[in-house]
């Protein structure tokens, strides 16, 4: 039970590590556009 307890959590870490990187990246690319359409105006 503890190892299935612990199997499950670190693949919760994993999956929010890799969320947060995507969201992160999306982030900085929405930023990017706006600050190019800001530019171009």
């Amino acid at each position: 039970m503890v190892d299935m307890v612990t199997v499950l959590a670190g693949v919760l870490n994993v999956v929010m590590v890799r969320l947060r990187a995507v969201v992160c990246r999306e982030t900085v690319a929405v930023i990017a556009e706006i600050m190019t359409v800001v530019a171009i105006l």
